[in-house]
């Protein structure tokens, strides 16, 4: 169970910097 919710952060964590990364990406074209 303490391992799903370890996979869980992690992917949430990729998916918001990923998310950030493509606002910048937007913001200074």
């Amino acid at each position: 169970m303490k391992k799903l919710f370890l996979v869980i952060s992690i992917l949430s964590a990729f998916i918001f910097t990923k998310a950030i990364a493509e606002e910048i990406v937007t913001l200074e074209t």
